[in-house]
């Protein structure tokens, strides 16, 4: 089925290539990691087209999406998706972790009105814990942090004592060398 799929939108963008060139349908993607999945990190790509150019694509319309110049591995790369009122659609897909470049195609039905985007893409590579019986295991608590440590204020520097009064008199200035008496 998605072989067929292939064929008949492959054909339907030929046609539509050979059309003169209509101004582009102004698309926006972003991609999001949802989970680690067997063979890569499930992610959800959001197709949004601008609300001047929703009335061209139309409810129904068929996105090619690529993956550093090819389907993501085991994937087509044609999706047939229902757009959303506010002009959105969702795939979710799984890609392997790494930098990649990102190339999303998006057209109507009768291939007539197509928008491009293409982007890089920085997808994580996510691992999922599991338990025992191979079912994944609980998000894990966040590890605690160092323990806070309360410190006293630094104490201010004690008040020096003063000097204890000198019980001897200071000495004559006759005995100090240098210095006469008047």
């Amino acid at each position: 089925m998605k072989a067929l799929q292939a064929v008949l939108l492959s054909a339907l963008l030929a046609v539509a290539a050979a059309l003169p060139a209509a101004e582009p349908v102004a698309v926006r993607v972003e991609v999001q990691p949802l989970g680690a999945g067997e063979d890569g990190t499930r992610v959800a790509v959001l197709v949004r087209v601008a609300p001047e150019d929703r009335g061209r694509i139309g409810r129904n319309a068929m996105v090619r999406v690529e993956l550093d110049g090819e389907p993501a591995p085991g994937q087509s790369p044609l999706w047939a998706v229902r757009m959303a009122d506010d002009g959105s659609a969702r795939i979710e897909t799984l890609w392997p972790p790494g930098e990649h470049r990102l190339e999303l195609e998006i057209a109507s039905p009768s291939g007539a009105e197509r928008g491009l985007w293409v982007g890089t893409v920085r997808i994580p590579g996510i691992v999922e814990r599991r338990t025992g019986d191979g079912a994944p295991a609980a998000a894990p608590e966040p590890a605690p942090g160092p323990p806070a440590v309360e410190r006293a204020a630094p104490e201010a520097p004690a008040a020096q004592a003063p000097a204890p009064p000198r019980t001897e008199a200071p000495p004559a200035m006759a005995d100090v060398p240098g210095v006469a008496e008047a």
